[in-house]
């Protein structure tokens, strides 16, 4: 997210074009670096269009089948590195950090009545962060 550093960020949604969007702000270059939260849905293919010539793509998300051309990975000289959370140690520094205040983490709070409305939410795109259930 652009205030935590990224020079931008784009959320997928059905009402415009994504691809579009990114080659208009890289100057048709694409971008360096793309991280797939998704996984699934054709989120791999739209990832592979929106990142440039020997740029990287992160898929964090899981659930679907990555199938895409090997042409295309070679020719464009892409980088895929599959990433599921990191080690224990990163993980209970990254908690650390959150203790000390040096990294935010946004949520969006639910209570159990509210559970299909926040499914709602997150299958249409409005939430930012996370959203957590709480009894």
């Amino acid at each position: 997210m652009q205030k935590y550093g990224a020079d931008f960020t784009l959320l997928f949604s059905n009402n415009h074009d994504i691809i579009k969007e990114c080659m208009k702000f890289t100057h048709n270059n694409g971008a360096n670096i793309v991280f797939d939260f998704v996984g699934e849905n054709n989120s791999t293919e739209y990832s592979l269009k929106l990142v440039k010539k020997q740029g990287t793509v992160v898929v964090v998300g899981y659930g679907g089948i990555f199938k895409e051309s090997t042409f295309d990975l070679i020719i464009r000289e892409i980088n895929i590195i599959g990433s599921l959370t990191g080690t224990y140690s990163e993980f209970t520094e990254l908690i650390q950090m959150y203790l000390d205040g040096k990294i935010k983490v946004e949520t969006q709070r639910f209570n159990l009545r509210e559970a299909a409305k926040a499914d709602e939410l997150l299958k249409n795109g409005k939430i930012q962060g996370r959203a957590v259930l709480v009894p």
